[in-house]
């Protein structure tokens, strides 16, 4: 079970203090093992504040990372050497999602995403910027430059999720919640029947 819980107040909201301890320390060691120099933003937006691990030269072209859903910045640490090199690299904890962002309001749709990662652009001073997304981070960057294609140079995507289907949010309820919830059910109710058509919708 996951150390946070997802909330109307602040998204991810940890159980306990102990938890919220053990994630931040498992946090520190990553970055304690980051590969190049590095610094931490705290960017405020009107969804809450963003954190932002930033690396590179700070005239270097702007290239954004968005990690996979429930994964954090910290899963680019054995990119981010060779992209720093040549650019200024922005590793995201994309809001509402594990890491150290907190969302003060629940992002509801492709158009509210949009919106916040433009406050983010705008916050870290980048007008225009190549992204690099993961799964759902490269929904997130193809969102971004259907919706707002002057503020990207490039996208690059990395086995995207829904990008090419039209109703995304089907899907990935589909796909990441309902499937996932009925195999804990049969496994908890030792349930050993045939899958069938069903069990796909």
């Amino acid at each position: 079970m996951p150390s946070f819980l997802r909330t109307s107040e602040t998204l991810p909201r940890f159980k306990s203090e102990a938890g919220k301890a053990r994630y931040l320390a498992a946090y520190g060691a990553v970055l304690a093992a980051w590969p190049v120099a590095y610094e931490e933003i705290d960017v405020p937006t009107g969804f809450g504040v963003t954190h932002v691990i930033a690396s590179g030269p700070a005239d270097g072209p702007a290239v954004v990372l968005l990690p996979s859903f429930a994964g954090s910045a910290t899963v680019w640490r054995l990119n981010v050497a060779a992209l720093s090199a040549h650019y200024r690299t922005y590793a995201i904890d994309v809001i509402g999602q594990p890491g150290k962002s907190v969302a003060t309001r629940r992002l509801r749709n492709r158009r509210q995403y949009a919106e916040w990662l433009c406050e983010v652009l705008d916050g870290l001073g980048a007008p225009r910027a190549s992204i690099v997304g993961c799964s759902f981070g490269g929904f997130l960057a193809m969102n971004q430059a259907a919706r707002t294609p002057e503020r990207v140079h490039r996208v690059v995507l990395i086995s995207p999720a829904g990008v090419f289907a039209s109703q995304f949010w089907k899907l990935f309820y589909v796909m990441r919640v309902r499937r996932p919830v009925l195999a804990l059910v049969r496994r908890v109710t030792r349930n050993r029947r045939e899958r069938g058509l069903a069990d796909l919708s």
